[in-house]
């Protein structure tokens, strides 16, 4: 069984999860559950001849620069080849590592048969690396950038409005990838197109739509939120999240985690940052799209499923891997696809850069974890269920 989950429209059921286990107990309603069977994920398809697949293992050939970077950074390597012209040399200036959007990426490019290398660098969370990674960029001129997220693009190629080209790269093609809120992060002006050397796109599911997912699929007036304050993306959700919520009698309360030097040090903090709006009686914590919360959502949701208090993530890692209950997301794979058509564009000279517009996936899929979202009294109407993929433990052996 599938169905259509979209920004724009969700099919809502009218009776509540909790009806349900009075009816026919926990266990017979997690038989249900597994009855319903997983929802086809849905396509995001926003041009007619993307393929998106996860059957293709990245593999990587020749190193193309071991350059060493102050603090934890991943060796540069090679991609695939083709039988004509020099290859492209592709810097990936990355904050938490490989994720499934690098590896959409760089699926993507060794299918287009375009000759392209790789050089990849991991700032671990730690913005002077990527300050690191700028003066390197400068050195070596690569043939495009991909920069993960707002924090990275923003320190390698300044905002539309305030950027120095002693400083800054504003002369060789960026690409991003993985920013929420563009505009907002004042990356581009305008989504249209940027009119300077960067485009991208976004994997954020707009607001509005979260909002009415999750106001359907829990029940709560006390919203509890964690962020890190210094990622703009991040207070910009917040935000938005607040105003969508602000007519239906909700209280948000916010938990900005005290930032450390990088990821590796801020599990304290975000542990405390969590047992904060536990304490403060809050019934389902939010999750925005934060590299710092994505990193360490798993300090978050040992501590929420302990207590009962379901989660709510803008992104699929938390849900996938985390044990965070749910959320209306863009996939990571597909979104790095969709970066990776961009680039083909701009490496064969078929688009200008400052001339692309910055794009979202146009579908999104509602995830559910399952177990996680029993044992917190969590699991959203039925309705939700039947055109969601639910997440379910692996068989016993």
């Amino acid at each position: 069984m599938s169905a259509t989950c979209s920004g724009d429209r969700l099919f809502l059921a009218t009776f509540s999860h909790r009806q349900v286990s009075t009816l026919f107990g926990c266990v017979t309603l997690y038989t249900l559950v597994m009855l319903i069977g997983i929802a086809s994920t849905v396509a995001a398809e926003p041009f007619q001849d993307l393929a998106f697949s996860k059957n293709h293992a990245v593999h990587f050939f020749d190193v193309v620069h071991t350059a060493q970077l102050p603090g934890p950074v991943e060796k540069s390597l090679g991609a695939t080849s083709s039988p004509s012209g020099d290859p492209a040399i592709i810097y990936l200036a990355l904050y938490r590592g490989i994720t499934e959007a690098e590896q959409g990426f760089m699926d993507y490019l060794r299918a287009s048969e375009l000759e392209s290398r790789f050089i990849i660098r991991d700032a671990a969370g730690n913005a002077a690396t990527v300050e690191t990674m700028r003066t390197e960029i400068k050195e070596l001129r690569p043939d495009l950038v991909y920069a993960f997220g707002s924090t990275v693009a923003t320190i390698l190629a300044g905002t539309w409005d305030e950027r120095d080209p002693e400083l800054h790269v504003t002369d060789l093609p960026i690409l991003f990838n993985i920013v929420a809120d563009p505009v907002g992060a004042r990356l581009v002006e305008t989504l249209q197109k940027s009119g300077r050397n960067i485009t991208g796109t976004t994997h954020a599911v707009p607001i509005d739509a979260q909002g009415r997912t999750l106001r359907r699929a829990l029940t709560f007036n006390r919203l509890g939120v964690i962020y890190n304050p210094l990622e703009v993306n991040s207070r910009l959700s917040v935000d938005a999240l607040a105003n969508e919520l602000a007519n239906d009698d909700i209280t948000v309360i916010r938990a900005p985690i005290t930032v450390q030097a990088a990821f590796a040090e801020d599990a304290a903090t975000v542990a405390a940052a969590t047992k904060d709006l536990l304490g403060a009686g809050v019934e389902v914590i939010y999750l925005p799209s934060d590299s710092t919360i994505i990193t360490h959502a798993k300090i978050i949701t040992d501590l929420t499923n302990t207590s009962g208090i379901p989660t709510f993530s803008a992104t699929e890692a938390p849900i996938r891997t985390a044990g965070a209950v749910m959320g209306l997301t863009s996939a990571y794979y597909n979104v790095g696809q969709f970066a990776g058509y961009k680039a083909v564009q701009i490496l064969r000279g078929l688009a200008r850069v400052e001339e692309i517009p910055i794009e979202s996936l146009n579908r999104f899929t509602f995830v559910v974890n399952v177990p996680a979202a029993i044992v917190t009294d969590g699991l959203p109407p039925m309705e939700l269920l039947r055109i969601g993929e639910l997440l379910h433990p692996p068989p016993s052996p």
